[in-house]
């Protein structure tokens, strides 16, 4: 089930505009406004479903590597 915020909808409707005509729209068009405004405000999470096993051969055995990211690439002030 999509959920759409109201701020999306309403650019939604600002793009589309009022028309006395019936007509169509994408719906691609609505999910890109929304996009647009979860963007900065919502986390950006993902996951591996199903990982694939690899073997490094020329990596120490017990040596483990951390790496902090930015969460939202344009913006500083959200970090994981």
């Amino acid at each position: 089930m999509c959920r759409y915020t109201p701020e999306g909808i309403n650019k939604f409707c600002e793009i589309v505009g009022v028309t006395r005509s019936r007509n169509i729209q994408d719906m691609g068009l609505l999910e890109e406004c929304c996009r647009h405004d979860l963007e900065d405000r919502v986390n950006r999470e993902m996951a591996v479903i199903h990982p694939l096993r690899v073997t490094l051969v020329n990596y120490p055995e017990n040596k483990v590597e951390f790496r902090k990211v930015n969460n939202n690439n344009n913006s500083i002030s959200i970090i994981s």
